[in-house]
C-alpha cells in the first residue's frame, strides 16, 4: 500500500513477497506499453491488434517479434495527422 502513486500497470500487492514473484510480475508487465501503442496503432480495435500481435510472433526470435510490433507502432504514427 506504499507504493505511491498507485501503479497503473500492475497490482501494488505483489502475488508472492520475493525475488520470484516480482520476477514474474516484471516479466509479464515488461511489454504493456508497447501493447498499448500497438493497440492504439491499430484504431484501438482489439481484432486488428490481436491479429497484428501474432503476425508479430510468428517471427523466429523475441527481437524480431518486438521489431515488428515497433515498426508497427513506427509507421502508424508516421502516417497519423498530428
Amino acid at each position: 500500500m506504499a507504493i505511491l502513486p498507485a501503479p497503473k500497470s500492475f497490482n501494488r500487492c505483489l502475488s508472492a513477497n520475493n525475488n520470484a514473484g516480482l520476477a514474474f510480475d516484471m516479466t509479464y508487465a515488461e511489454h504493456y506499453p508497447l501493447m498499448y501503442k500497438i493497440y492504439m496503432a491499430c484504431g484501438q480495435d482489439l481484432k486488428a491488434t490481436i491479429q497484428a500481435t501474432k503476425e508479430a510472433l510468428a517471427a523466429r526470435s523475441e527481437p524480431e517479434a518486438l521489431r515488428r510490433l515497433e515498426n508497427l507502432v513506427s509507421e502508424a504514427e508516421a502516417s497519423s495527422p498530428h
